[in-house]
């Protein structure tokens, strides 16, 4: 496991710099954390180093799922499971080979865990300092 501390939204924005540089195309990273914890931040800034519009960016809490166009035929789509206790059948499916699946509260649905090919846990301390710790097969690419 990875732990990073991210002590400014600057942080977040180099993070989601260092995952857009890792072989997302086709993978799925799930993203823990408490609310406030920076999941949909951390989108937003993952969008816009995929050369994405991060003002396009917003939490799918309601909708369930967005989709962003990005750079080189790639697509994020951005899922949020916080209400659900289950995931609908098309998460479960693998995504598409030009699509970068992003899950909010992916642990809902246990059985994303299983497949998920990175998992960025965010949490935040009484100091307004936020932690990301990643696990996953795509964390030896980001050790690199």
């Amino acid at each position: 496991m990875i732990r990073r501390v991210l002590r400014s939204e600057a942080d977040t924005a180099r993070l989601a710099q260092q995952l857009a540089k890792l072989s997302i195309a086709g993978k799925t990273i799930a993203l823990e954390g408490d609310l406030g914890a920076g999941k949909t931040t951390l989108v937003r800034h993952l969008v816009a180093a995929l050369g994405g519009r991060s003002e396009d960016v917003a939490s799918p809490t309601f909708s369930l799922e967005h989709e962003y166009r990005v750079d080189k035929g790639l697509e994020v789509d951005h899922w949020d499971l916080y209400r659900l206790r289950c995931a609908p059948p098309e998460v479960l499916e693998p995504p598409a080979s030009s699509v970068v699946r992003v899950i909010e509260w992916a642990s809902t649905c246990p059985e994303i865990a299983s497949y998920s090919d990175l998992t960025v846990s965010l949490s935040v301390d009484d100091g307004g300092i936020r932690t990301a710790e990643i696990a996953g097969q795509l964390e030896k690419e980001l050790r690199e």
